[in-house]
């Protein structure tokens, strides 16, 4: 994830490629530029990171194509089951949620919550 917009294009990019540039700062800016604290945006961010690797992404545009629901479901299986607390786990969710909440993705917080707690009594 690129942390810094780019101030222009490559004259070599294509049609295509612009696009996708063009989708890309648009995802990344309705994301960082809604959180006001500079420390948070940093964490925030450094926690979308974490799971655009879990994800095994890129960019944050293919976040959006992605079945987050089901991805955040696992990542979250995986951090509990790596024995991260309950609020660092918290931390990592609330970052992710208001990275779909920004990119106007709806996502069923309730399941995800009662399933990760599942995976916390299967243990």
């Amino acid at each position: 994830m690129s942390t810094s917009l780019p101030s222009s294009l490559p004259s070599t990019t294509t049609v295509g490629q612009e696009n996708e540039n063009e989708n890309g700062n648009e995802v990344y800016f309705n994301f960082i530029n809604s959180i006001k604290s500079p420390v948070t945006k940093r964490i925030y961010e450094d926690n979308v990171k974490v799971f655009m690797k879990f994800c095994n992404v890129s960019n944050l545009v293919d976040l959006l194509k992605i079945d987050a629901q089901r991805h955040i479901i696992k990542f979250t299986m995986s951090l509990r089951e790596s024995g991260l607390a309950s609020n660092s786990i918290s931390v990592r969710l609330n970052s992710i949620f208001h990275f779909y909440a920004m990119n106007d993705v709806v996502l069923n917080k309730n399941k995800i919550n009662e399933s990760s707690k599942m995976s916390r009594t299967r243990m």
